[in-house]
Formats: C-alpha cells, structure tokens, sequence
C-alpha cells in the first residue's frame, strides 16, 4: 500500500514538473466536443436526457455517418415452447451486418479497419431500406413530372410516360391493371397470395394452370426473404413450403400462381452489394424551396431512419464498442450457430422420418 502511495506521488510530481510551477489547468468556456467525434460519440452512447427537456434524440450524431451494408447469414432456428401447428417448430433467422462510416457527403470512403460493425435483423433492416428507397423513388418521378413539358401534348399520359423513359426512369410509369410487388408484406414470411390450398386463381391462370410443370396448385406457400448461399451478400426472395421460411420450394411457383410473372428480386439482390447509404435526412421540402441552389445552410441536421432504427436495433461488434457488447455479438454468434446446428439436425431428422411414413404407407398400399 505504502509502495503504491508512493508510486502515485512521484508521478503527481513528474506531472507537476512538466506543467512548471505557475501552470494551471482552467476551463475554457468557449471549448466544444463536436458529436461525431470520438469522444462525441462516447458521451452520446453513455449519455441519459432528463425528462422534460426538449432534447435531441441520442441517434441524430449519425448524421455525421454513412451506413455500408456488408453481408447478411440466414440461420435456421428453434421456436421457443416448440412453436404451434400453424407456426411449426423451426423458422429462419435472417441477420444483416452493416458498417458505420465518418462522413455523409464522401461516401464510405472513411471506412477503415478501426470502423464499428454491427449486426441487425434484415427485416428491420430491408424494412427502412426500402422505404428510404421508395421515398427517394417517388421524388425522384415527382421532379420529373414537374419539369416535363407536355402542354402542347395530345396525350399527357404518354409524354409524362416518354418523359420517364428519356431519364431512365421507367419504374414511374404506372401500368393500368398492374398489381405491384409489396415486398414489406413478405419480410416477415408471409402466406403468398393466391398459394392459400383453395386456388384463388379460379382456373385462370391459363397455360400456367394447365401446365404448371409440377406445381402443386392446391397447397400453401410462404414468401420471404434470405440470405444468398453462393456469396452470403445478396438478399433474395424465395417462396417456401412452410410459415418459418425453412424449406424453400421450386423455382416456377411464384409463376404459377401469378399469370408467368416471375418474384420480384429472385434474381437481383434487394440491397445492392457494398451500398453506401449517407444518415444525412434529406428534407424534400427545404430542396425545393431552395430551388436545388444548394442553399441549405439553415436545414437541421437529422437522421434518417435508416440509420436511426438499425443503430438502435443492431448487436455492435465492432472495436469500437465497449467489452460488454463485443461479448454479446461474440455469444449470440456462437449460441446461434449451435442452435442453428441442432435446428438443421432435427430438420433432417423430421424430413427422413415423412419419408419414411410415405413409403410405409406406399408398402401397405
């Protein structure tokens, strides 16, 4: 005790030294810690607003950040209380990890290996993916549509539609008839429409009825999202035999049920590989009273949802997070990957005893 006393005073003097006597260390009134700075964010993360206070939100320091999207994993999981007969006892649990990047107006490009990683729920996170993307879509066809001249037009449909094709917006033309794709409904593995076991195509899906190449048109399928297992990056949407999203099922159904129309993002990724996404909100509003002059110096700082529901939801792994939450993602990735073993394992072994039954049933048949 007395030996580390002793330590503890000869460095309070070294300390004193190097300062000299008449040195003293005062407050500066006019000192401030910029939010998006390392020790910013520190306070933010251990910060607690008192009630009553019109405060800023703990997330809006992101808006100084850019998020990244990195890969996504889908891991096959057990049902607490074993699940129910509508339910079934395994479901998919589909993670994405994402990277917080400095700056919102350079891209990613501050990304390095000391950037903080995190790990989300992809249905959070496609969720406010998309709905940033169709904010950003439907702004995009208004501005459009503005500055299109078609007064002199015979038909104004066709030349706000032409307008569309000229700026290589063709997503903006609205067909007569045509149901969009509502790919928020199906985040959560849905039951597809029309796939309910009664054929609620009535007998009209023409030669995809009559020649549904195997399709069983009297069953119920699910749609939803997963994660690619060729790259473990790309997002698709796949329809399955079961409500957790376990057991995909052929490619050629979606088609079946839907007069030849293919699913929506079986082929592309829903979230494009290594997107760089600015947590900077865009205020419409502010860009068009500004009459796109860039004169938005007196537009509030604010984050977007994107970032603000994935900050909030996300399992940071990062080295910049603290002990405690690096533990958490290290725990969760090891207890998700033995659950998802031993859900794989009575997946398999669920599967070989219905075969079984159906070849005893075949043999007394």
């Amino acid at each position: 005790m007395l030996f580390r006393s002793a330590i503890f005073a000869t460095l309070a003097a070294a300390v004193t030294a190097s300062f000299g006597a008449d040195t003293m260390i005062t407050p500066q009134n006019d000192f401030n810690i910029p939010a998006d700075s390392k020790i910013g964010r520190k306070l933010m993360e251990k910060a607690r607003f008192l009630e009553g206070n019109n405060q800023v939100n703990a997330e809006d320091w992101l808006y100084g950040f850019s998020i990244r999207y990195d890969s996504c994993a889908s891991l096959i999981q057990i049902r607490e209380e074993g699940g129910n007969n509508d339910e079934g006892l395994l479901y998919t649990q589909n993670m994405v990890k994402f990277t917080l990047c400095p700056g919102s107006s350079d891209g990613c490009s501050g990304c390095g290996s000391g950037a903080a990683t995190y790990v989300v729920n992809m249905n959070d996170f496609v969720d406010a993916y998309t709905e940033m993307k169709l904010e950003a879509q439907e702004y995009a066809c208004e501005m459009i549509r503005e500055y299109c001249y078609c007064e002199n037009a015979n038909d104004d449909q066709v030349c706000e539609n032409q307008c569309y094709t000229d700026a290589g917006m063709d997503v903006c033309i609205e067909y007569e008839g045509g149901d969009e794709f509502e790919i928020q409904r199906y985040l959560e593995c849905a039951e597809m429409e029309g796939g309910n076991g009664n054929n609620n195509n009535n007998n009209q899906n023409g030669y995809y009825n009559q020649n549904n190449g195997g399709v069983d048109m009297y069953r119920q399928y699910w749609v939803g999202p997963t994660c690619s297992e060729k790259d473990g990056k790309s997002i698709h949407m796949r329809v399955f035999y079961d409500a957790g999203c376990t057991t995909q099922a052929p490619t050629g159904v979606y088609e079946a049920f839907h007069y030849g129309a293919a699913l929506p993002f079986e082929t592309t990724s829903i979230v494009t590989h290594s997107d760089c996404v600015s947590c900077l909100k865009v205020d419409q509003n502010a860009n068009n009273n500004n009459n796109n002059n860039n004169n938005n110096q007196n537009q509030n700082m604010e984050t977007n949802e994107l970032c603000k529901e994935s900050y909030e939801m996300a399992a940071k792994c990062g080295s910049g997070g603290s002990s405690a939450a690096t533990a958490f993602a290290v725990i969760f990735a090891i207890t998700s990957l033995i659950l998802g073993a031993y859900a794989f394992f009575l997946y398999r072994k669920i599967h070989r005893a219905k075969v079984n039954l159906a070849q005893a049933e075949l043999g007394v048949a």
